[in-house]
């Protein structure tokens, strides 16, 4: 898919970028009452009226403004936009940009790398990272949208950094989710095929540039919709959630009260009303955040890439009353190990249950924007959920991908999933 073609699909199609009502209104109207505003409305003020010299400033937006000697009410203003990406995709990044700007939204661009993120790990005096960088925080709070085009192209720079550096700058990185979270900043993770990133995963440049233009342009495909559509009307309002499969797992979760969101392409006025703020490119799941006291049982995952490290094998995870209390794997197991170790409490901590609908989706071997889509799969993830209905605060999320051709899923007692499939009414 080509860069303009994506960047209208983000902007316009999926997110709705553009304009949002003047908080200028509520401050005039605690100031001046409502009246005030009817009567600019009714352009029944003069423009020569003190409150109007005052609403035309822009601490109020401005609130009025002239066109041609007519007196306007502006009552939308721009979006703030911050959209972080790497050099590599900066053409992409720059495209977003344009559009959103032509939407009168109000976007800047930061552009990082692995090597600038892992310098601010290693280059500062230790005590330093402990601190909450105030331009960070107030973007992360004041932000409409905060988008980040893959910024990230090696995602094994994490293996230079000390253990303990990362554990010191986990309650920051907590700190940061909060503040977006208490924001309720909409967000979106799109993705890119950086040829480092291909090494990482061991598949040719080619192949992984194909799955994911593949994946991208079936997230846009009125067939996925309608599959998330159908797992949602399958599965709102179910209580509780059985996963089994040939290879011993049994996991149990409580899902009562919670609701299941779905990742159809589209942030709807519905879905932030219920709580999802978020979205991913390529899309392609229904998901939700279960009562994290309510997980129980085993859960085998064949192959897992843990952030920044590197693949971990035949992983077997042990949940109790929602906390994962033990873990082994054939390969790695010090991976996960250093990963719950360097983040804030929380991390072990059941956060979702996803299901995989986009059947463009192929197994690239650990970039978990495409492997959670697959359809046929589900996954789990520990860690952070607060932002999509969930109560847990952490410095991280991890997922866990799962296939299911050999496996079950049971909602309230009725199969709902199949050999990887839905099992229709």
């Amino acid at each position: 898919m080509k860069n303009e073609e994506l960047a209208e699909k983000i902007v316009n199609q999926s997110l709705s970028i553009g304009r949002k009502r003047n908080p200028g209104i509520d401050k005039a109207k605690e100031k001046y009452g409502k009246d005030l505003i009817n009567k600019i409305r009714e352009g029944k003020l003069e423009k020569e009226n003190e409150a109007i010299k005052e609403l035309s400033k822009v601490e109020y937006g401005p609130l009025v403004y002239l066109d041609e000697g007519k007196m306007v009410l502006k009552d939308k203003v721009g979006h703030s936009v911050v959209i972080t990406c790497n050099e590599n995709n900066f053409t992409l990044a720059k495209e977003i940009e344009r559009k959103c700007l032509k939407n009168g939204a109000h976007p800047i661009i930061i552009t990082t790398n692995a090597e600038r993120t892992r310098e601010k790990y290693q280059l500062p005096p230790e005590d330093t990272l402990m601190e909450l960088d105030p331009i960070t925080a107030s973007l992360s709070g004041k932000t409409d949208y905060a988008l980040k085009v893959e910024p990230i192209e090696n995602k094994r720079w994490k293996k230079e950094v000390s253990r303990k550096r990362m554990k010191t700058q986990a309650p920051v990185r907590q700190k940061i989710n909060e503040i977006s979270d208490e924001a309720k900043v909409k967000w979106s993770y799109i993705g890119w095929p950086h040829e480092e990133t291909s090494k990482d995963l061991e598949v040719t440049h080619e192949e992984f540039k194909e799955i994911l233009n593949e994946s991208m342009e079936e997230s846009f495909n009125p067939n996925m919709i309608e599959l998330t559509e159908a797992w949602y009307r399958k599965l709102e309002g179910t209580e509780e959630i059985l996963i089994e499969h040939q290879d011993g797992t049994k996991l149990e979760l409580g899902v009562k009260g919670r609701h299941f969101l779905k990742d159809d392409g589209v942030l709807s006025e519905e879905d932030i009303e219920r709580g999802d703020i978020g979205m991913n490119f390529p899309c392609g799941e229904i998901f939700i955040a279960p009562l994290e006291t309510r997980a129980n049982g085993k859960i085998f995952i064949p192959k897992t890439t843990i952030s920044d490290y590197g693949t971990v094998m035949n992983l077997w995870l042990h949940m109790e009353k929602g906390k994962l209390v033990d873990y082994s794997a054939e390969e790695n197991e010090d991976y996960l190990k250093r990963f719950l170790d360097e983040n804030t409490k929380g991390i072990n901590t059941i956060a979702e249950l996803g299901i995989g609908c986009n059947k463009k989706s192929k197994y690239t071997g650990g970039y978990t924007l495409i492997d959670e889509k697959i359809l046929g799969t589900i996954h789990i993830a520990i860690g952070w959920n607060k932002g999509f209905g969930g109560t847990t605060q952490s410095s991280a999320h991890h997922d866990f991908i799962k296939p299911m051709e050999k496996g079950r899923m049971y909602a309230d007692g009725e199969l709902v999933m199949e050999k990887g499939r839905i099992v229709e009414d």
